[in-house]
């Protein structure tokens, strides 16, 4: 084979496969920083095994960011989390202690009353002082390569190798983990066609997000609002959450039929549109607007899951995780991210099966569970 002046020589790469326990040399190659990604990393480096992520945007968040301007602070992506699973309790834990997260005691409401649900009584978490700080701590002590985006993933003599637009990355590894949202992971996955048709089947829905900050106090008497009828499907005082400070600012999210009969509508009639649906379904005028701005989530909810926890290929030692993966939620990132590094620790040549992070016996892996 003629080696191209784009990637790695493979005439001189052992045909052996390469062992995952190297404390000299990163073996897991993970591509989206998100949360599935860096619990992934996580659950690697606490079992040893060293892992580097690959995520293309400039720092830590992803759907879980926060939007800064001079003073003003919006989590424009998740809102809040909640817990229902043991193994993310217990990691939820160490970011309270940690101070990290804290508990949101926001008032929350349905709109417009009567509203035709009652919003659940749980415990919601928001990371301090904002969204993204959840990953910025959980990416500590994680070789995290912000600003490189993975173009493409080659897979030859049990070996991996990633492109990126800048050119081949240097390192060759022995697994790899794509932790990405499904329509952006499906152009990766060329070498493993069996799992990119099931990737393919997934359904990811667009959100618009508008952020806010009026001149005076929105007078109302909600913090959140869950909204029903309307182009707008949530509403929330940002500054209501706890570590919070400065004037104060909303977020509004469009329902997923909405943002995809807009997708390609201006920022302007996004914003106006969704202001409009505000005063309608609170019925309160609205004060008079200091900043105003928009940003379209491609992949933000998913419609359709994959319905499994996440996805592995033992042959070739491919892994793929997402909250699409099981169907929503941060948690769900979490244990599918989890899911994928239990098989890789299943699979080394230092740890056997049984080391579970779910906290269940890992009974081996599967190729689709």
């Amino acid at each position: 084979m003629t080696a191209s002046p784009h990637r790695p020589n493979f005439s001189d790469v052992s045909t052996q496969p390469m062992p995952l326990m190297d404390p000299t040399n990163p073996r897991v190659a993970i591509v989206g920083g998100g949360m599935a990604g860096l619990s992934c990393a996580r659950a690697l480096l606490e079992a040893g095994i060293a892992a580097t992520v690959f995520e293309k945007s400039r720092g830590a968040g992803g759907r879980m960011s926060t939007r800064r301007c001079d003073d003003l602070h919006f989590d424009h992506g998740a809102q809040y989390f909640t817990v229902r699973h043991a193994a993310f309790d217990a990691r939820v834990q160490s970011w309270l202690e940690a101070g990290v997260v804290a508990p949101w005691q926001g008032r929350l409401v349905g709109l417009p009353r009567p509203f035709s649900r009652t919003p659940t009584v749980v415990n919601r978490y928001v990371g301090i002082p904002g969204m993204s700080a959840v990953l910025r701590s959980f990416g500590e002590a994680i070789d995290v390569r912000y600003g490189t985006p993975i173009s493409g993933l080659s897979y030859e003599h049990d070996h991996w190798w990633l492109e990126s637009p800048s050119g081949p990355v240097d390192e060759i590894f022995a697994a790899v983990v794509c932790a990405l949202p499904a329509p952006q992971a499906v152009p990766l996955l060329a070498a493993a066609p069996h799992l990119q048709e099931q990737v393919a089947a997934v359904d990811m829905a667009p959100t618009w997000a508008v952020m806010v900050t009026f001149e005076t106090p929105f007078d109302v008497s909600f913090d959140g609002a869950f909204i029903d009828h309307s182009p707008l499907n949530w509403a929330a005082r940002n500054d209501s959450k706890p570590g919070r400070s400065g004037k104060e600012c909303w977020v509004l999210h469009s329902t997923a039929d909405w943002s995809r009969q807009h997708l390609d509508s201006s920022k302007h009639e996004v914003t106006e549109a969704l202001l409009e649906a505000l005063v309608k379904s609170s019925n309160v005028e609205l004060p008079k607007v200091l900043h105003l701005d928009a940003h379209r989530w491609l992949h933000a909810r998913t419609a359709k899951p994959l319905a499994e926890i996440c996805l592995f290929d033992p042959q070739m030692h491919l892994g793929i995780c997402g909250d699409w993966c099981p169907g929503a939620r941060v948690e769900g990132a979490y244990l599918s991210g989890l899911a994928v590094a239990d098989r890789l620790i299943a699979q080394s040549s230092t740890l056997g099966p049984g080391q579970s992070s779910l906290g269940a016996p890992n009974h081996g892996p599967t190729a689709t569970s």
